[in-house]
């Protein structure tokens, strides 16, 4: 498999393809992240305004809008559906396999370029994000590859400022996907490199930052330069409040310890970071740090990456995507470079191996009990991929541990990848079923055939749970208040009716034909004056359709007229 590049390449490139879009539009929208990017998304084609991301006719400035206008374009050419909103963070995930092989070819080798794509690809984590429609793997894609090309600038004998060029374009990418974090991120971590490598004036020099300067303005100032002129207020709410305020205060959402990462490592990283060799190799890499060193420097960005999110106060566990491909190649030419030379040597293997069939096997039979913990957490008619998932590693360990026997270390390492694969196989299956309860298109299907011209339909209180309503909908729905993230649009209305107050929305329920999605809660406490006006049409997971009294009454008229002609 090694001795032709293309052949190799090949080999990368047809399996990331059918696991980065196998099934992507096989299940609905999941909120509130994916129904609130499809809906920006849709808004911006139908509107005809990319400039300014709106959410229900509402200024939505949390992030710059290169994600949004990606999503709009493939709705523009494959339609408003799943599988073209998640074709963009599949796409950008699937290209940062492809660049790694590269990188890894040009730096390594071809064996460690196979490697190192093989492990990134099949890191579950890494491929169920990017099948899930939030902008990290985009950003990732431009973020690593700004440390691909940075690393390619210093080592290259020519071809230097070609390299660096694109290094500053990937940064000015990042930045108008995710913000400040893309300019922020490399330079902490390159500063970090630079100074253990103890050449941090040598690097500096190489990089001419004035030119960098030039390229990132000429890219990110237009878009920048025209939402502040739009929007005098733009600056101090994206730069302060969504950047610097969210990254130091306690006061935003997510909130998590300062060792949230490291509890996660695991998790993102199985089964490699259980292996013992693998880890005694990358401690060696460290340990032997100098200038431009290979090994030290994907550690820096790693653990660059890692550490910056670790000292923000707002956490989720995406946030991290972008250090995955740096560790993956660690791993990688870890096992590509490993010769067992004792039997103790096989043991740091054969180990996590034992306890990774122990583990699938106790996990397995616990399941055919059906511990009612076990459901709640993973939710009703999970128990079957449960055990499917202990039978794959299982079956997959094992292999790995009979080509042990005979020291095939590569065998045994793409049995490891294999089991890896097929355990992705299963994402798309299993997060149909997790979803159902975080969707409304049963909601919009039923409403649908229903719906007048004259008809008005609002979703109600904190609008998290209902993103994705207007996105199946396709029918014009107005929000009752400020509530959640959209509390920060206030005086922001660039659509009338787009926004009601409470009690307007209550003297419409009370007067016309008007639906609405609502929570249990706030249906309770609008009262029994209020509950006594209007009819639930569909009830899931205390989400309700509801439709006034009023309307169904007019309804009726209607359709007794409709009779008598």
């Amino acid at each position: 498999m090694f001795k032709s590049v293309a052949t190799s390449f090949l080999v990368i490139l047809l399996l990331s393809s059918f696991l980065f879009f196998f099934k992507l539009g096989g299940r609905e929208f999941r909120n509130p992240d994916e129904g609130r990017y499809a809906k920006i998304a849709m808004e911006m084609v139908g509107t005809g305004n990319w400039v300014e991301p709106k959410l229900y006719q509402l200024d939505y400035l949390r992030k710059p809008p290169l994600f949004y206008w990606l999503i709009a374009s493939s709705f523009k050419v494959f339609g408003f559906n799943e599988s073209a909103a998640r074709f963009i963070p599949a796409l950008f995930g699937f290209l940062t396999v492809i660049a790694t092989f590269f990188f890894c070819r040009k730096v390594f080798g071809l064996k460690e370029a196979v490697f190192s794509s093989l492990v990134l690809a099949s890191n579950f984590w890494y491929i169920s994000v990017s099948r899930y429609l939030v902008m990290d793997s985009t950003f990732s894609f431009f973020l690593v590859s700004s440390f691909y090309l940075f690393y390619l600038g210093v080592t290259a004998t020519d071809k230097k400022r070609i390299y660096f060029i694109l290094f500053y374009i990937s940064i000015a990418l990042a930045f108008l996907t995710k913000g400040v974090a893309g300019v922020v991120i490399p330079a902490f971590c390159l500063v970090l490199y630079a100074g253990f490598s103890g050449q941090f004036k040598k690097v500096l020099a190489e990089m001419n930052i004035g030119t960098g300067v030039l390229i990132f303005s000429a890219i990110a100032l237009p878009w920048l330069v025209a939402i502040m002129i739009r929007e005098p207020e733009f600056f101090k709410f994206f730069f302060l409040h969504e950047h610097l305020q969210r990254f130091f205060s306690k006061r935003f959402e997510h909130q998590g310890p300062w060792y949230f990462y490291i509890i996660l490592l695991p998790a993102v990283f199985f089964p490699w970071l259980f292996f013992l060799q693998s880890l005694r190799k990358i401690g060696l890499f460290v340990a032997k740090r100098y200038l431009y060193k290979r090994e030290f420097y994907l550690f820096c960005a790693f653990a660059g990456i890692t550490l910056f999110y670790s000292m923000s106060k707002s956490k989720l566990p995406t946030y991290i995507l972008p250090s995955i491909p740096f560790l993956s190649i660690l791993f990688a030419i870890a096992w590509a470079g490993w010769k067992p030379e004792k039997s103790r040597d096989l043991l740091a293997v054969k180990l996590p191996l034992y306890a990774l069939i122990a583990v699938a096997t106790v996990i397995g039979l616990v399941s055919f009990y059906k511990p009612p913990f076990l459901e709640n957490i993973l939710g009703e008619g999970m128990m079957l991929y449960v055990r499917l998932i202990a039978v794959i590693v299982i079956a997959g360990s094992a292999a790995a541990l009979i080509f042990l026997k005979n020291a095939r270390v590569e065998k045994s390492f793409y049995a490891i990848v294999a089991f890896m694969f097929a355990l992705s196989l299963l994402s798309p299956f299993a997060l149909k079923r997790i979803n159902e309860p975080s969707t409304t298109h049963s909601f919009a299907e039923m409403l649908k055939p229903m719906l007048k011209e004259s008809d008005r339909v609002f979703i109600y209180g904190k609008p998290s749970a209902f993103y994705d309503f207007g996105f199946y909908l396709d029918f014009p729905v107005s929000v009752v208040g400020f509530e959640g993230e959209l509390k920060f649009t206030k005086g922001d209305i660039d659509v009338e009716g787009s926004v009601v107050t409470r009690e307007e929305f209550i003297d419409i329920f009370n007067t016309k034909n008007a639906y609405c999605m609502i929570r249990q809660s706030d249906l309770d406490n609008l009262g029994v004056v209020f509950k006594d006006k209007i009819s639930i049409l569909k009830e899931t997971d205390h989400k309700l359709l509801i439709q006034s009294d009023a309307g169904t009454q007019t309804a009726k008229r209607r359709d007794e007229i409709n009779l008598k002609i």
